[in-house]
């Protein structure tokens, strides 16, 4: 039996990150009417040069000619010639959506297959009054621009974004969102005066609408995929190259990200920094830069990129790695955090008591159990061997252990 076999589906753009940035620039959802506008119309440039390659979807060559119909439409402007921009948009719109549905021996009322697409049976009685009388009037004509664009983004755009997300494959993922931080770094190249934006959906000239954009996608695929996304960033040379971590070049992008985004790909790096360690030869020098990935937490902790940084702090704190320990120690140079302070000390007597190895992971209350009965056995050995006098840890480290970085101690 031969295979099933598929024809591929030819469209005009090249790939599923260029639907996204002509959908994004047609819906941009910003508060500034000026940067809003230059958004719509950057979209139907792109539309027209989309229809000279041919292949284009009716629903996006409606939508040009809606959202330009909508832009024409100032207090300057010819009313008559935006009445009729605005009759041939929902001319062309309604017919469009309507036609592909006639294919019966008789033909059947645009009312009947409106309800069943779910078109306003408003558009169907609009698109009449355009053709067979006179031209309606610039609110009625408003009024259904407004109401053929808003369905266009709810049938069609929003519909045809997430079968997009849905049908994607890792591997395509992972070349789109190196793709992404490709032309970031073009775009930080030239413009390093770039800072964070504190608001995606407001920003000012042309390079921080793109650095939005660039940022939104990043979002988007935080939403779809974020497996995906963080490996992408942590293991294909995006968060780090030949071992040098891209610090300034990165920085502005990631504060712009949303907190909770931020914490995951946090928690991301922690555990591949974890698994590293436990790869590696535990030394007593305690040091984040072992590797890029770690080296990465460090910066996140001083630049304050955590929304939460104590509850992330729990969260590491329930393994006994060494990433877990410098990082908290890290986090205590930074903030005065009693809690943190409390359990990171704990950690450090459950290592010293040899009840846990480093790489083990345990929960927050097991370890001030056994920290607890470490300092009870201390103090009943040294009652026995000194009479009561104050045990002095650190003294004497005991040759060749090989319980980590922290050597045991031996009571005097």
């Amino acid at each position: 039996m031969s295979a099933k076999t598929t024809t591929p589906t030819v469209t005009p753009w090249a790939n599923k990150s260029e639907f996204f940035e002509l959908k994004n620039w047609f819906f941009p959802g910003l508060s500034d009417p000026e940067a809003a506008t230059a958004s719509k119309q950057r979209a139907i440039a792109r539309t027209k040069a989309y229809m000279i390659r041919g292949n284009v979807p009716h629903a996006v060559e409606c939508t040009g000619m809606l959202v330009s119909a909508q832009i024409e439409d100032t207090p300057s402007a010819n009313a008559i010639s935006t009445r009729l921009a605005m009759s041939t948009a929902v001319i062309r719109f309604v017919n469009g959506m309507i036609d592909p549905h006639q294919n019966g021996s008789y033909v059947i009322p645009m009312q009947v297959i409106a309800r069943e697409i779910g078109l306003p049976v408003f558009l169907v009685d609009l698109r009449h009054t355009c053709t067979h009388e006179t031209l309606p009037s610039l609110r009625e004509l408003r009024a259904g621009v407004d109401e053929a664009v808003t369905w266009l983004h709810t049938n069609y755009w929003s519909v045809r974004g997430a079968e997009a997300n849905e049908s994607a494959t890792p591997a395509a993922n992972s070349d789109e969102i190196k793709e992404i931080f490709r032309q970031w770094r073009r775009l930080y190249r030239d413009n390093r005066d770039l800072k964070a934006l504190k608001d995606l959906s407001n920003p000012g000239s042309k390079p921080e609408m793109r650095f939005a954009f660039l940022a939104k996608q990043i979002v988007l695929y935080y939403s779809s995929d974020p497996a995906t996304l963080f490996a992408t960033m942590v293991h294909q040379k995006v968060m780090h190259t030949k071992n040098q971590i891209n610090k300034a070049l990165l920085l502005p992008m990631l504060k712009s990200l949303p907190s909770e985004l931020l914490s995951d790909l946090f928690l991301y790096m922690f555990d591949e920094a974890e698994r590293v360690d436990k790869h590696q030869t535990l030394s007593e020098e305690l040091s984040l830069n072992a590797n890029p990935v770690a080296e990465w937490l460090e910066v996140f902790v001083e630049q304050d990129m955590l929304s939460n940084g104590q509850k992330t702090m729990l969260t590491c704190s329930r393994s006994l790695g060494r990433t877990a320990l410098n990082l908290l120690d890290i986090y205590l140079m930074h903030k005065n955090d009693p809690k943190i302070e409390r359990i990171r000390q704990t950690m450090r007597d459950v290592v010293l008591s040899g009840e846990a190895r480093l790489e083990t992971a345990i929960e927050t209350q097991d370890m001030v159990r056994l920290a607890n009965e470490y300092k009870q056995r201390v103090m009943k050995e040294n009652r026995k061997r000194t009479g009561g006098d104050f045990v002095s840890l650190g003294a004497e480290e005991v040759e060749n252990d090989q319980q980590g970085p922290f050597k045991r101690v031996r009571v005097k």
